[in-house]
């Protein structure tokens, strides 16, 4: 079973040192590791309806805390949704 990437929120196959291609090149470059941004058409748009008094929780930018919210979840998720990807292809599913 291929590694996952251990980049933030990624859940690409790992090609060097436990991280993708991407995240492999940022390190190489002495950058921060981020997250990678996807190109062209986005695979899912989601809207929040937050209730006004966690609105005013949220600060001054609740858009970014948002995205932050996000990014956490599909670095947890991200895992998860490549192991059940790889038992389909085991099962010959895909």
């Amino acid at each position: 079973m291929r590694a996952i990437c251990e980049g933030p929120a990624c859940g690409r196959g790992a090609v060097a040192e436990g991280l993708c291609a991407s995240h492999y090149r940022q390190k190489r470059r002495g950058r921060t590791l981020t997250p990678i941004r996807v190109r062209g058409n986005p695979l899912l748009h989601v809207t929040i309806h937050v209730p006004d008094d966690v609105l005013s929780a949220l600060g001054s930018r609740p858009s970014v805390k948002a995205r932050e919210v996000l990014i956490a979840w599909a670095a947890e998720s991200a895992p998860a949704r490549a192991r059940a990807r790889e038992e389909r292809r085991r099962l010959g599913l895909e």
